[in-house]
This record gives C-alpha cells, structure tokens and sequence, in this order.
C-alpha cells in the first residue's frame, strides 16, 4: 500500500482548502459583513474543530478508507449507491474547478481565448497527475502548498503595510447575527472538505495522528482567509470590497515593490494555476479511486482518461457566464458541502456511535 507522510497529508489537506477560497470568500464575507468580515473568518475555527472531531471518530472507528468504509458501515447496497453518488459529486466539483478557473482567465487574463481550450490543456494535466499515483500526487502538493503560502504571507504584509489603513475597519463588532451566522456557516462548508481525510488517513504511516494533521490544516486556513479578508479590507474598505468580483486579485494589482516591481499580478496567477490544479486533480483522483472501490476495479488509473470527457463537457455546461457560474458558487455548491460533507458525515457518526453503545451493553450483559 502506497504510504505518505504527516506533513503531506497536511499539504494535501491544506491545498484543497485554500486556493479556491482565498480567491472567493473575502469579497463574500465582505459582502454579508462589511468591514467585519474578517471576524467571521476567524470564528469558523470554532465549528471547524467539531468538523475535525466528527472526521476523527469516524475515521478512527473505521477498518477501511472511504468509499469503502460506506459499505462498511451502511452494508452493500446502500454503502455502493452512497458511494457512486459521491463519484459523481467529486466529478461535478473538479468540472466546476476547471470553469471557475477558466472563467477567471477569461476575466482577467486571456479574454477571447476559447475555454475549451483551456479546458482541454488542463483535463492533460489532470489525467497525467491521476495516472502518477498518490506518492508523487502527494509530493506535488508539498510543493504547491509551499509555494502558495510563501506567497500569501508576502502578499498579505506588503498590502497592510503599504495600502491598509486601520480606518476601514472601523465600526467593530456592529453586527448583523444573521449573517454572521451565514458567513461563519460559508467558512464552515469550505472547511468541510477534510472530508477527505477518511481516504487519505489510511495512507498515513499512522491514522491514529491524522487528527492532529487534520486540525493543523484547518488553523491554517482560517489564519490564511482570515488574515487575506483583513487585508483586503484594510486596502479597500467594506463598501468597495464588497462590490468586487474579485477583490484579492484587485489587492494584488496595488502592490508596488520600492516604486520599481509593480505589476506582479502574473505571479499571482501562476501560483493559483498550481492551486487549481492541486483541487482538481485531488477531486479527480477521489472520484477515480471511488469508483475503483465502487466496482471492484483492479486500478483507478485508467479511470481518469475514461471520465475526462464527461468532466469536460460538464465544465463547458455547467454555466453559460461568470455571473451564472458565481451563483452556483455561491449558492448550489455550499448546498452539496452541507448535505455530503457535513450532514451525512454526522449521520454516519450516529451510526457508529450507536453501534458501538449496542455492543457494549451486549457485552455488558454477557
């Protein structure tokens, strides 16, 4: 069995997190909170270690990495169809990856260049990163996760020394409960996606530790976010923030280095690439090893080339603009986290955890 190590699994868990986020959730928390939203950040570590917690047990009480462990718990009928479900929601996640991605570029980057192009060069990539296997997949994320941190800690304290002014986050603490709670809830769906770890735990030298990895890559990414929205707010301002579509690539255009390194949006763009493609080859690769384990296939390597046209053509469909695609982002997307990595997950968890009192009372009474 292919093994990986601590610190990868924190960088696995880590880069699926926080690309796709720190591009997106500062401009929301923004928008529900103003110049507060920085605060919503920093307070879904609280929900966030329970998430950490309701992983742990399940799989700590579990003899099989996911999907399997569905079987195992919920029996083979309904523990297969579970499973292909989530085949076709990890699918459905790595196509809107792609078209996010893609919409973006297209924005911001190479305006009139075809997406099915980009579609296309990616899917390459994505195919020739599944068929590497999980220990150089596992590597690859080493490198992105060093890379992209490296680059948000600079980011960030070039932009709050140059451009912030403390001013523009002032009110504090006029709140609006309500969306505090939907903000906190919306960091809390991103958060959700240690889900993960009840595959990747199994390839730990020890799973007994992946608590303790999982934990260190949810502070990670609430440190990230948070200190990101701070940023952005102190260089904007909740008004403006909050009408951006984009607002932390809009921060990254107000760097200037000793009046003489401006411009630096393409390194910015690059480092995002990397992260992308480390959230969609890892969705990818959830669903190929899914199926693999759904009908008994020798390998999920094969698997790829045989889904990459479907995950295509549903990147091309899934939206028909950039608004239409922020929408589903912001709306449908946060739905499937809830439902698959939060309100089943728990289930599952009541399951266990009544099985096991079942047994011991069994036990008890013998």
């Amino acid at each position: 069995m292919t093994r990986i190590s601590n610190s990868q699994l924190y960088c696995i868990l880590v880069g699926l997190l926080t690309p796709m986020a720190f591009l997106q959730i500062p401009g929301l928390l923004a928008h529900l909170l103003s110049q507060n939203g920085w605060i919503a950040a920093f307070i879904a570590i609280v929900p966030g270690y329970g998430l950490v917690l309701l992983f742990n047990y399940i799989l700590q009480h579990s003899q099989h990495p996911f999907p399997y462990l569905l079987i195992e718990h919920l029996g083979q009928p309904l523990g297969r169809i579970l499973g292909f479900i989530y085949v076709l929601l990890f699918l459905f996640l790595t196509s809107h990856s792609l078209r996010l991605f893609t919409d973006f570029t297209e924005t911001n980057v190479l305006p009139g260049t075809p997406i099915s192009i980009h579609i296309g060069v990616l899917i390459l990539a994505l195919v020739l990163g599944i068929r590497a296997g999980i220990g150089n997949l596992a590597r690859l994320m080493e490198i992105i996760v060093i890379c992209g941190l490296t680059f948000v800690l600079v980011l960030v304290l070039i932009v709050i020394l140059q451009q912030g002014e403390i001013e523009r986050l002032l009110p504090v603490g006029s709140l609006n409960y309500n969306n505090l709670a939907v903000a906190t809830g919306t960091n809390l769906f991103i958060i959700s996606k240690l889900f993960i770890v009840l595959s990747f735990g199994f390839w730990c030298g020890n799973k007994d530790e992946a608590g303790i990895v999982m934990k260190k890559a949810m502070i990670t990414y609430v440190l990230v976010i948070g200190m990101t929205t701070l940023s952005v707010l102190m260089a904007f301002g909740g008004t403006i923030t909050s009408v951006l579509t984009f607002p932390t690539f809009s921060m990254v255009t107000l760097v200037n280095i000793g009046n003489f390194i401006q411009n630096i949006d393409i390194i910015f763009i690059g480092v995002w690439i990397l992260g992308i493609y480390g959230i969609a080859v890892l969705t990818w690769f959830m669903a190929c090893y899914s199926l693999q384990i759904i009908l008994n296939l020798h390998d999920y390597r094969f698997v790829a080339a045989g889904t990459a046209l479907l995950v295509g053509i549903t990147s091309i469909l899934i939206s028909s603009n950039i608004l239409e695609l922020l929408v589903l982002t912001q709306v449908f997307v946060p739905v499937l986290y809830c439902f698959f990595f939060i309100i089943i997950p728990i289930l599952l968890f009541l399951l266990i955890l009544l099985k096991a009192n079942r047994s011991s009372s069994l036990e008890s009474k013998i």
